[in-house]
């Protein structure tokens, strides 16, 4: 993931032996070492101010979402529930994440939790994977069976952009909040 300023890249990789959390300038350079801890760390994301990370771990037995601050220190479990909690990114305010959620049932929905305690989590019952949050606010784009769809946070309305018959995964916004780039995979011509 890169940071908003485009300065810092944050990455999982298991090149001392476990997957950990990283972090490097863009540019290249020295690569930091975020996480230590024995469990496995994936999938992070950096905060709109850059000041932290989110990741989710195995270090329960289950995934659970973590936030950690970009030099490593202050490190809080954010989610401890039996369900795989995954996938989590940033409100463009930083006051709030979105993250997967997938239960024993085998059925997932997305979740929207403050932060600051502000209200109970907030649960949208459809499963979506890799939700990312605009960088301007209120909508998060995913991916799903029924292609690449948008949610608007406020109404819980949901759009799908591309069908599912181009299996768009990894949605990203690009950083003015109006185009959403992805990977297609199909038939090359």
């Amino acid at each position: 993931d890169v940071s908003r300023d485009g300065r810092g890249l944050a990455f999982d990789s298991d090149r001392g032996g476990n997957f950990d959390i990283y972090k490097m300038p863009v540019e290249g350079g020295e690569v930091v070492q975020i996480t230590t801890d024995p469990g496995k760390d994936f999938v992070p994301h950096w905060s709109p101010d850059g000041r932290a990370i989110v990741f989710h771990s195995m270090r329960g037995g289950n995934r659970d979402v973590f936030t950690i601050a970009a030099d490593g220190s202050g490190e809080t479990q954010r989610t401890r529930a039996p369900e795989e909690e995954m996938q989590a990114d940033w409100s463009a305010d930083g006051r709030a994440l979105v993250f997967r959620v997938w239960s024993s049932n085998k059925s997932g929905y997305l979740r929207v939790l403050s932060l600051a305690g502000e209200g109970s989590p907030r649960d949208f019952s459809f499963d979506a994977v890799r939700p990312r949050w605009s960088p301007t606010g209120g909508a998060i784009c995913y991916s799903s069976d029924q292609g690449l769809g948008v949610l608007d946070v406020a109404s819980g309305e949901n759009r799908i952009l591309v069908p599912p018959s181009q299996r768009p995964p990894f949605p990203n916004w690009a950083p003015d909040g109006r185009t959403i780039f992805y990977v297609a995979s199909g038939a090359s011509p």
